[in-house]
Formats: C-alpha cells, sequence, structure tokens
C-alpha cells in the first residue's frame, strides 16, 4: 500500500487494486500490480491480510493517460470478487473516461484536487452506494455514473461547472441528490433531464450540505441536516472557512488540511497572504500565502529570528549551515549562531565563518583544533606546511601541526629561512640544501645559491 509523510500527506479518496501476485498472510498488506497510469501519476493495487479486502490506489500528481483501465483480470484470492476501496489521492487532477468501467468497487473516495471525471469512468460499476464528490471538482463527463446499480445517494458541490448527458442514467436505486447550490445552480448544470436522472424515483435536495446560511449564520450541513459534529474546512462562495461544532469558528487562527493541503486560516478564514510559521500535533511549519510549503527547505525569519526549515518544518535540533539573501549562515539548535567563529561546512566544502556568517574576505592562516589551515577567500585547502609565526616566534607545520623535530630549509612570507628543531634558528651562518639546490645562509636567512 502507497506510504505516505507524517505530515503533508493527502486526504484518501479512491482506491483500487489491480495483479496477481502470491500472497504473504504474514504482511499488512499484499500488492497485486502496480504501475503508471498517467505521466506522473501511479496505481498500486493490494489485498489488505487484516479484513479491508482489496483496494487500489491512484496517487502522484497530474492527470491519468486517456486510454488507462483498472485492471479487471486480476486472480483475486477466494473470497474476494472487487475492489473493496478505490481511493484516487489529492494531487490527481483528472479521471480518465471509462477508467473503472464494469468494475466492483464497494467504496469510492475521489479527492477535491479531482478537477474532472471522464465520461463513463463509473459507468456499469457496482458495489458502491453513496457517492460524496468533493469542493474542487469542476467537471463530470457523460456518463460518468450511468447504470451504476448500487447507487443511492449522491453529494454534488458548488464547485462543479458543467456535466456531460446522463452522467446519471439509469442508476435505479438512486433516490437522493443532495446539491450544495439551489434550483438555479442545478439549472445552470442543465437541470435533471441533462443529468439522466428520473426525479419520480430521485429526490433532489437544494442547499442540502457543505456550508449554508440558515437565519444569517453558517452552518454545516449533511444530508440536509445541521452536523453540529463537523471540524475543519470547508468552503462556501467566500472561499475556505475553519468549521467547529457545525458552524464557522471566526476565532480559530492556525493550519487545517483540506483536500488541497495544509493552509493558515485568520479568524476562521483562509488567509492566503500569511506568511510565516504555525503549529500543529507534528510541529511547527512554514506557510508561503497561506499554504504549507512542504518541499521547502532552507532559512525563514520569524519574530525576527532566523530558523532553519526542512521539507517545510522548523527543525529546531539542526546543527549546520544554509543560505539566505544575505549569505551563509552557521546554525546551532535550528537558529543562527552569532557566537561561532571557525570552520563549518556546507555542499561546496569547508568554510571559515565569523560572529555565525561565512566571511569570504579572509586569505591567510586559521587554526582550528589545534590544527592549522590555509583558507583562501573563506574557504578551507588542505593543513598547511610551512612556517608561521606564533606567540614565541616562527615554527615550521606540517599538515597543519608543529613539528618539533624537523631541520631543513623552509619558506614564509619573507624569504627562505633555516629551521632547526621546528624554529627558525637565527644563529645559523652556513650552507643548506633544498629541493632547489644548495644556498648560503647568514642569521638563518637564505641569501644566495651557493652551487
Amino acid at each position: 500500500m502507497k506510504k505516505f509523510g507524517k505530515f503533508v500527506a493527502a486526504m484518501l479518496t479512491i482506491i483500487i487494486v489491480i495483479a496477481p501476485m502470491a500472497l504473504n498472510a504474514s504482511s499488512a498488506y499484499s500488492v497485486l500490480e502496480n504501475g503508471s497510469c498517467g505521466r506522473k501519476a501511479k496505481y498500486e493495487s493490494s489485498i489488505d491480510n487484516y479484513g479491508e479486502g482489496a483496494i487500489i490506489e491512484i496517487y502522484g500528481s497530474g492527470d491519468m493517460y486517456d486510454g488507462w483501465k483498472c485492471p479487471r483480470g486480476i486472480d483475486f484470492p477466494e473470497g474476494y470478487c472487487g475492489y473493496h476501496h478505490v481511493y484516487i489521492y489529492s494531487d490527481i487532477t483528472k479521471i480518465s473516461a471509462s477508467a473503472f468501467k464494469s468494475v466492483y468497487l464497494e467504496n469510492v473516495h475521489i479527492s477535491g484536487t479531482v478537477k474532472t471525471i471522464g465520461e463513463s469512468a463509473f459507468r456499469d460499476t457496482s458495489g458502491f452506494e453513496t457517492l460524496k464528490i468533493k469542493f474542487g471538482t469542476e467537471n463530470i463527463g457523460s456518463y460518468a455514473f450511468a447504470n451504476s446499480s448500487s447507487l443511492k445517494c449522491v453529494n454534488i458541490p458548488l464547485s462543479v461547472k458543467s456535466v456531460g448527458k446522463n452522467a446519471f442514467y439509469n442508476c435505479g436505486k438512486l433516490t437522493d441528490i443532495y446539491f450544495q447550490g439551489d434550483s438555479k445552480f442545478l439549472s445552470n448544470l442543465g437541470g435533471t433531464s441533462n443529468l439522466g436522472i428520473n426525479t419520480k424515483k430521485t429526490k433532489i435536495h437544494y442547499n442540502s450540505y457543505g456550508l449554508v446560511k440558515n437565519n444569517g449564520s453558517w452552518v454545516y450541513i449533511t444530508d440536509g441536516k445541521n452536523n453540529d459534529w463537523f471540524e475543519g474546512p470547508a468552503k462556501n462562495q467566500h472561499g475556505w472557512w475553519y468549521v467547529r461544532n457545525g458552524g464557522i469558528d471566526y476565532n480559530f487562527n492556525g493550519m487545517a488540511r483540506n483536500d488541497f493541503g495544509w493552509f493558515y486560516f485568520t479568524k476562521g478564514k483562509l488567509n492566503p497572504k500569511y506568511t510565516g510559521t504555525a503549529e500543529n500535533e507534528y510541529g511547527w511549519w512554514y506557510f508561503k500565502n497561506g499554504k504549507i510549503q512542504g518541499k521547502y527547505t532552507g532559512m525563514v525569519k520569524e519574530n525576527g529570528i532566523w530558523r532553519y526549515v526542512e521539507n517545510g518544518q522548523v527543525d529546531y535540533c539542526y546543527i549546520g549551515t544554509a543560505k539566505n539573501q544575505h549569505g551563509w549562515w552557521y546554525f546551532y539548535d535550528g537558529e543562527i549562531d552569532y557566537s561561532f567563529s571557525g570552520m563549518a561546512y556546507n555542499d561546496y566544502g569547508a568554510w571559515l565563518f565569523k560572529n555565525g556568517k561565512l566571511d569570504k574576505t579572509f586569505t591567510g592562516l586559521a587554526m582550528i583544533n589545534y590544527c592549522w589551515w590555509y583558507v583562501e577567500d573563506g574557504r578551507f585547502y588542505c593543513p598547511y606546511t610551512g612556517l608561521v609565526y606564533m606567540d614565541d616566534g616562527w615554527v615550521y607545520l606540517e599538515d597543519g601541526y608543529e613539528d618539533n623535530y624537523f631541520e631543513g630549509l623552509a619558506k614564509n612570507a619573507y624569504g627562505w629561512w633555516y629551521v632547526k628543531d621546528g624554529t627558525i634558528d637565527f644563529t645559523y651562518n652556513g650552507l643548506a640544501e633544498n629541493e632547489y639546490g644548495w644556498w648560503h645562509v647568514v642569521n638563518g636567512k637564505v641569501t644566495s645559491r651557493a652551487y
């Protein structure tokens, strides 16, 4: 079964099961078949070994391929006759024509991100009795649910802009259709005749679910009745609102999830201008333009403090480096550590940081953990070998560390010098050799070539 992240997870909406493989009773799910059903859309069918039955899931993003068909030739284990659940997850935008035609489906869950349900997509199906189309769906194709022999109840939201001919034709058990809008809304969809509804058998309910205005107040309706238990986001013609105890909660400020993701609400209404952080039971998260930025990793400023964010979540334990428009910075416990001066790494190597910020102005030698390094434009290169001036004079370093046993010639910015026991011997006068030949040395300094 497709696994989703702990937080920015799509709301479950349609599942479907697919091809034959050996079942493993020791695991919760046994995959039957999987593959692609769109350029970025995938499917997976499985058996829930603990009682959920056969499942098919459509996940990923974008439209499903035209011509893709739900696998029908699966050799289901004994006791299974079709799919118990079909989930079409968030970010899928189109169900292809005839995708589930003539398939047995006990439960159908369609995300609100699905804008189009293709022609004959669920035609000639059986099993599921209730169809709740989520707010966000805009187009229902011709014969999309025609001849659905078990279908009894349908919800159609205000977001629907067009319904193809005979979308619900010959649904013999269809007794109730609940519209979020009024009779004018139905008329704009072509009326009951266009939908293929037999009004002698099917009762039409207007303003019968979702947010509906009643005696001046917005209330949440389910199947024509007030639902005082509902809590979560819901939409009317004025936008998305946070509902608690069956009514809009104008005191709510925080984050909540609908089919399209997690959003920030201010005074009960989705706030598309909000940029900042918010908290839920999983931690603190970064929002931009009212929506959680689940793919963002980097720095954000909150109440004057720069914090580190990974995959949309504020990481209060992060130790390392990150970049903003002002340069690279060193972080400790998730925020800039302005007291830090030393070496730290980013993707491009090791760098010198001063007061928390990468210092590209420095070129020279720097000591880190008792080891001397050569630094150029703020970047650390290999540990230094050569002469460096310390409190007690010039000393010789080998790979960054003092070498008290070195004897020979070594170079600094002032020339070549004779070194003994790891320090310049200013008393030496004579000859000395390096890789370039023999040299005259006076008072420890090379003066001229000997031969």
